[in-house]
């Protein structure tokens, strides 16, 4: 009975937290099918909800990383791409904006200034006051204390300087930790989609469902 009361919960937990369907999903992706709900978000500081988040990280310095720094986030333990990842992303114009603490990476965002890139060639062209933010990362030194939030909102404000104050950003749909901060940063969904992919070649995305920019 003890034991099926714990697999009753279990089931139930990951049901709650969406991890069942999730275990599910990366089953499916090791035989070549991937599939993906995902909001597609619209974010700056043009939108007037937008709420600054105050922590330590607030003074931190702001900047834009240097093609010869991208080899600071490649030796990250936990990051999967390489020095020539990064720099091949700079090469055709992405930008990576970092935050950084005592003159160390505490995180950083990607910044695409051509295509909001997902899903990979099936997304949309941007404007030139538009942004596509994405791959933003947060170092596990730092992680807990609001910096994600704080950094998004400094990223804000550092395109906003260059001219480009709508920037899009998309969040998979059982991402919670990343809804909520966007959430609370004033950021507003879109569009719900989704993205199917069989093998290499054969992709679908639909638009599942569209909401007013500012409801």
């Amino acid at each position: 009975m003890q034991l099926r009361s714990r697999i009753a919960n279990r089931i139930r937990y990951d049901l709650k937290y969406g991890l069942m369907i999730e275990t599910l999903l990366r089953q499916l992706l090791r035989l070549g099918i991937e599939i993906s709900f995902y909001y597609v978000f619209r974010e700056g500081l043009s939108d007037t909800k937008s709420q600054k988040v105050k922590g330590k990280a607030e003074h931190g310095e702001i900047t834009f990383l240097s093609i010869d720094e991208m080899r600071q986030i490649a030796c990250i333990d936990d990051r999967r791409d390489s020095e020539t990842d990064f720099r091949e992303r700079m090469e055709r114009g992405d930008q990576c904006l970092a935050l950084k603490v005592d003159g160390m990476i505490a995180g950083f965002t990607w910044c695409r200034f051509d295509l909001f890139d997902y899903p990979p060639n099936l997304g949309f062209k941007l404007q030139r006051n538009e942004v596509y933010l994405y791959d933003m990362y947060i170092l596990k030194a730092y992680r807990g204390s609001d910096f994600a939030p704080i950094l998004r909102y400094r990223c804000y404000e550092e395109l906003h300087k260059i001219g480009r104050n709508v920037l899009f950003s998309f969040s998979d749909k059982f991402n919670n930790p990343a809804i909520r901060f966007k959430k609370k940063l004033g950021a507003h969904i879109t569009n719900v989609c989704l993205y199917i992919r069989l093998g290499k070649r054969i992709r679908w995305n639909w638009n599942l469902r569209s909401y007013p920019i500012f409801p």
